[in-house]
């Protein structure tokens, strides 16, 4: 049995702290952590894995990466990224990332 699990963006959101308060105040942390906490939580079950596993093979997209667009199309969602293994894709805005 699955459990809904926090997949992608919250897993992104978690390795991401350390890097929020290294760059911005507390205060400003705080204020974008809360901000990344209005989103839903989608559970991944066996036909969401399903479409996620053709994505990936289809699209040579690593796992994570297939499951998130897996999930953003299962919700008619524009996915928003900076991950260059989406760039092209159809409902997806890239934006490549700023060094720096």
């Amino acid at each position: 049995m699955c459990r809904a699990i926090p997949i992608g963006y919250e897993c992104r959101r978690l390795l991401g702290l350390a890097r929020v308060f290294r760059r911005w105040s507390e205060t400003e942390a705080l204020t974008a952590i809360g901000l990344l906490r209005v989103g839903n939580v989608i559970e991944l079950d066996a036909p969401l894995a399903l479409a996620a596993a053709r994505l990936g093979a289809d699209l040579k997209l690593p796992l994570a990466d297939s499951v998130v667009l897996a999930m953003a199309q299962r919700s008619e969602a524009l996915l928003w990224t900076q991950d260059s293994d989406f760039e092209g894709l159809a409902n997806v805005r890239y934006r490549a990332h700023r060094a720096g």
